[in-house]
């Protein structure tokens, strides 16, 4: 399980960096605004799994289940607001 939690969180960092290098290719700003979301929400979802990662799959220490906990926090947070952001932005280009 360990072991697909770091897959996950490498998968995310690579469409993080696709994302980003698309929407500076980009000219229509809506588009570039969509993708540039899409990009942010993976970087949320590394950081949660991440987060998940040090919290079950380490060796417990204090640092490390508090490192955790911090990346669950934010990378929860990251990830439903730019997952409602591309709501937003998906409905304005309808």
């Amino acid at each position: 399980m360990a072991r697909l939690l770091i897959i996950f969180v490498i998968g995310s960092c690579l469409f993080y960096v696709i994302g980003r290098v698309r929407s500076l290719c980009m000219t229509d700003s809506l588009q570039k605004r969509i993708v540039e979301v899409r990009a942010r929400l993976a970087l949320g979802a590394a950081l949660l799994f991440l987060g998940i990662h040090f919290l079950f799959f380490t060796s417990y220490e204090k640092t490390e289940l508090f490192v955790g906990a911090v990346f669950l926090l934010i990378g929860s947070i990251h990830t439903v607001y730019h997952f409602k952001a591309h709501k937003h932005y998906m409905k304005q280009l309808d």
